[in-house]
């Protein structure tokens, strides 16, 4: 969870501002927006190319951790703060979706 960024940030932009660190020993894995920063990604078809089928194992293998992460988002959303448009100061912006997600983890954990 990072501070809340203005606007259209782009994703690799937040996560490199924010300098953001993973245990040792924890696989880190994150969707093609994040290619060159250090984060297990899907492999991308190559322009007019085709994948080979150790790529798409690959893929298959990084998509089913990716889905785990994918499904709590979509889950967060049961709460509308976390869904809409925030409406409220920015820098209270953290604070609210932890506060969203603490009563999310016991639900769903």
């Amino acid at each position: 969870m990072s501070e809340a960024f203005p606007g259209t940030t782009h994703d690799n932009k937040v996560y490199d501002r924010t300098g953001a660190v993973c245990p040792r020993g924890v696989p880190r894995t994150g969707e093609t927006a994040y290619l060159g920063t250090g984060l297990r990604t899907p492999r991308r078809r190559p322009p007019k190319g085709v994948l080979t089928e150790r790529q798409k194992a690959g893929n298959r293998r990084v998509s089913r951790r990716r889905i785990v992460v994918e499904h709590a988002i979509g889950k967060m959303k049961v709460w509308r703060i976390a869904a809409e448009r925030y409406r409220n100061p920015r820098r209270r912006h953290t604070l609210i979706i932890k506060n969203v997600a603490g009563p999310h983890n016991l639900i769903y954990a």
